[in-house]
C-alpha cells in the first residue's frame, strides 16, 4: 500500500511542471502603410537596396510560465511563387530611370537583446534562415523581425514619390505564405512550428492583394488609374489667315498644329483616341469647304494631318500617344482647284472646323 502511495506522489508532483510549461506563440502584424523609404531609414542599407517598404513585423514570444525549449536555426518556410529564388518583379505606374520594372527582394531584420541580423530573404528552397544555427540559443525573448521589401534601380525615395507599383504577372499570394521554424538543438534534423497567435501555421506577408490589375499599389494603396486627355488646336497669325493660291492644285499651306496632352495616370499603352474634323459650312462630301464672308460663294478643300488625307466628319485613329504635351501632327489644307478658285468672287473666306476626340481606352478620358 506505501508503494501505490509512493508511486501517486510522485505523479502528482511531476504534473504541475508540464501543466506550466511555457510555450512559443509567433504573432504577425502587416504594415498597412507601403510608403517607399531609403532603405538607410530602415538600417537595411548593407543589403545594397537603395530604398525599401516595411511589410510587416514578426514577433517571437513565451507564453505562460516555466520551461521553454531552445531555438536553433530559426528559419522561415514560405510556400507560393519566390520564382526560383530570383527577384520578384515590380512594375511601377511611372518610368524611373529610364525603365518600369523594377527587381525586388524580402529582406529581414532579426532583433533580440541588442542584437541585430540583416539578411536578404531568398533561397530558392523557400527556406530562409533568419539566422544560423548558434546564434539566438538561449538568447532574450522577446525575438523581433521586421520585414522590408527592398528595390534595385531607384536611386532614393524622392524618386519614387507618387510612383505607384505592382507585381508583375503573379495571379497568387504576393510574396507567397510563410511559416517559422526551428531546431531543438544544432545537430537535430528535425523542424518545429512555432504556431502564429490564434493557431494558424501559415499566412501571408500581405493580405492586400498588389499583383498586376489590382486596384491596389505598393506605395499608396489606391491609385487613380484615369488618364485624362485634352487636344487643342494651335495656330500662329500666319497660319491661322493664308493665301488661297498656295493651297491650289498639288500646293498645300500649314494652318496650324493638333496637339494631344496626356495627363494622370502614366499607362504604358492608353489604346490611343479617335479624332475626327467636321466641316462648319455645311459640305455634304469628304472634302470640306471655304465660304465667302458676304457671299454665298464656297471654295471645296482638302484637309491633311500629318500628311494624311482627313474626310470630311470621319474619324480617324490616332494612337502611340505618349504621356505629356509632345503629342504633336501637323494641318495642312491643299487641292483648291485654280481655275474653280479664279472665278470666285474675291474676298475673305473661312471655314470653322469642329473636332471630336473619342477615347479608345475606357480608361482614358477627354477633356
Amino acid at each position: 500500500m506505501k508503494r501505490i502511495t509512493t508511486l501517486l506522489l510522485i505523479l502528482l508532483a511531476l504534473a504541475p511542471s508540464g501543466l506550466f510549461a511555457a510555450t512559443l506563440e509567433a504573432r504577425y502584424v502587416e504594415n498597412f502603410n507601403t510608403t517607399i523609404h531609403n532603405s538607410s531609414e530602415y538600417g537595411i542599407q548593407g543589403t545594397h537596396f537603395p530604398v525599401a517598404l516595411h511589410v510587416g513585423t514578426l514577433t517571437i514570444d513565451l507564453v505562460g510560465e516555466g520551461g521553454h525549449p531552445s531555438l536553433y536555426g530559426i528559419q522561415l518556410k514560405r510556400s507560393g511563387d519566390y520564382d526560383e529564388g530570383d527577384e520578384y518583379e515590380l512594375e511601377s505606374t511611372k518610368k524611373i530611370n529610364h525603365q518600369d520594372e523594377f527587381g525586388a527582394q524580402l529582406i529581414a531584420k532579426t532583433m533580440f537583446g541588442g542584437k541585430s541580423i540583416v539578411k536578404t530573404i531568398n533561397w530558392k528552397s523557400g527556406e530562409d534562415r533568419l539566422m544560423e544555427e548558434r546564434e539566438f540559443e538561449s538568447g532574450p525573448y522577446p525575438i523581433t523581425i521586421e520585414f522590408y521589401l527592398g528595390i534595385r534601380n531607384v536611386h532614393n525615395a524622392g524618386q519614387a514619390q507618387g510612383v505607384g507599383f505592382q507585381f508583375e504577372d503573379d495571379d497568387g499570394p504576393n510574396l507567397g505564405n510563410f511559416r517559422v521554424r526551428y531546431r531543438t538543438s544544432a545537430w537535430s534534423n528535425t523542424l518545429y512550428t512555432i504556431p502564429f497567435a490564434g493557431g494558424e501555421k501559415s499566412i501571408p506577408y500581405f493580405s492586400i492583394n498588389y499583383n498586376e490589375d489590382s486596384p491596389n499599389y505598393l506605395n499608396g494603396t489606391i491609385l487613380d488609374k484615369t488618364v485624362y486627355v485634352s487636344l487643342a488646336v494651335e495656330q500662329t497669325p500666319s497660319e491661322a489667315s493664308i493665301n488661297i493660291a498656295d493651297a491650289t492644285g498639288a500646293s498645300r499651306v500649314k494652318v496650324g498644329q493638333a496637339r494631344l496632352t496626356l495627363t494622370g495616370y502614366e499607362k504604358p499603352n492608353n489604346g490611343g483616341v479617335y479624332i475626327s474634323f467636321t466641316d462648319g459650312n455645311g459640305s455634304t462630301g469628304n472634302d470640306f469647304r471655304l465660304e465667302h464672308s458676304a457671299l454665298p460663294s464656297f471654295i471645296p478643300f482638302s484637309l491633311y494631318l500629318a500628311g494624311e488625307k482627313v474626310d470630311n466628319g470621319v474619324r480617324i485613329k490616332w494612337d502611340d500617344l505618349a504621356y505629356g504635351r509632345n503629342n504633336l501632327k501637323d494641318l495642312h489644307v491643299g487641292n483648291m482647284e485654280p481655275q474653280g478658285t479664279a472665278l470666285r468672287m474675291s474676298g475673305l473666306y473661312s471655314d470653322t472646323i469642329t473636332v471630336n476626340i473619342t477615347p479608345v481606352d475606357s480608361s482614358l478620358v477627354g477633356q
